[in-house]
């Protein structure tokens, strides 16, 4: 995944490097109309992923069947990070529409249970490792304060789509009776909205992100984005 990631790095330097040098006329792309590719890196925060892990069912159904005398659960939240493609329409007013498909690994979290059986304490670690893909539609209009310098507000709202990992750390006793199953999404509501400051074809900028995630709780969170318009 990290080669990955390293490859993206690298193409987006590349053609940030390359972009300012080609432009003509039109400094910032599809301000001036038609369409193009814009490709961003993005990195959630952790937000309030520690409050989304549920530990209510934990501790009691373990203590009944394994007879644990006593139970307690910590929890750590995590950010997020990844990449997206968007395919956007201008028009000469700078409004930009389009659809865009977005990768995210990562999100809430790990939780880390404690039983004590007797005398023997009992620790079981289950980090939870989350692929997401993201398919919006968008909305950006961009407001020129030179030829090349502009600000823009974004919006997106579509579908989140999950696959979660589950791995498991148990000492003192053996993980079958503690392991949950993998958990897959078939899609829930996701939304956000992104101001950002354009200089030709680069612009940067944050994201205030919602996550509905279905029967868990929501995850809202503050990122940042780098981006490329092609």
């Amino acid at each position: 995944m990290n080669k990955i990631f390293r490859s993206i790095a690298v193409s987006i330097c590349f053609v940030s490097i390359r972009a300012p040098l080609t432009a003509s006329a039109q400094q910032i792309p599809g301000d001036a109309g038609g369409w193009h590719i814009s490709v961003q890196g993005d990195y959630m925060g952790v937000g309030n992923a520690d409050s989304t892990i549920d530990t209510s069912n934990v501790c009691h159904p373990f203590m009944i069947s394994l007879s644990a005398t006593s139970c307690s659960v910590s929890t750590k939240g995590y950010g997020a990070e990844g990449f997206r493609i968007g395919l956007f329409h201008g028009y000469n007013s700078g409004t930009q529409f389009g659809p865009s498909v977005g990768y995210l690994n990562g999100g809430p979290g790990v939780g880390t249970a404690n039983f004590q059986f007797g005398g023997s304490p009992t620790k079981i670690g289950v980090l939870s490792d989350a692929d997401t893909m993201r398919f919006l539609g968008e909305a950006r209009q961009t407001w020129l304060l030179s030829g090349s310098l502009g600000v823009r507000i974004g919006a997106g709202v579509g579908i989140a789509v999950e696959k979660r990992t589950r791995n498991y750390t148990c000492t003192n006793a053996s993980c079958g009776p503690f392991a949950l199953p993998d958990y897959s999404s078939l899609g829930w509501l996701t939304w956000e909205i992104s101001p950002a400051m354009v200089y030709r074809s680069i612009n940067l900028g944050l994201r205030y992100v919602g996550f509905s995630r279905g029967t868990q709780k929501p995850w809202n969170t503050i990122g940042a984005f780098f981006g490329i318009d092609l």
